[in-house]
């Protein structure tokens, strides 16, 4: 393998830093503007809405997250802060999504799909193109986490 890539590999490379770069502040600024969460915190109240119970445990909320444990920690416990999740021990340290915490989650979602729809789909026109860009984003993640030490 060479010590250079080539025109085509640097233009996406490049493209996909850029995106990385503008994307994640925007949308930080978007939700924090909109409905006083961060995107990890939205992810966490999103995840709990899912489970039956409204539970997870903290380590499957920071692997589902990509999160270390101790920004878990955090990130769950400015959430109890805010009355949005309790933790209980229930099956190791679990946390719960309170009533309060879906009714965030209610009033938070349509923001955030029109973020993402904003920021992300509206840049191509198919559903095919968003088909694509799904099954190479879930590769490259994959690939990512296979290489990752936790």
């Amino acid at each position: 393998m060479s010590g250079h890539l080539t025109d085509d590999e640097l233009d996406a490379w490049n493209s996909l830093a850029t995106v990385v770069a503008l994307m994640a502040p925007e949308l930080e600024t978007r939700l924090r503007h909109k409905c006083g969460l961060n995107h990890i915190q939205y992810r966490v109240l999103e995840l709990l809405s899912d489970r039956p119970g409204r539970r997870q445990r903290m380590i499957l909320l920071a692997e589902a997250t990509d999160a270390s444990i101790s920004r878990m920690s955090h990130v769950v416990a400015k959430l109890e802060r805010a009355g949005l999740v309790t933790r209980s021990n229930e099956f190791g340290r679990c946390v719960v999504l309170t009533d309060a915490g879906l009714g965030v989650l209610t009033d938070a979602a349509p923001h955030y799909i029109l973020a993402v729809r904003q920021l992300l789909l509206d840049a191509w026109a198919t559903p095919e193109l968003t088909r694509q860009f799904a099954s190479m984003t879930a590769d490259l993640a994959r690939h990512l986490k296979s290489r990752s030490p936790h």
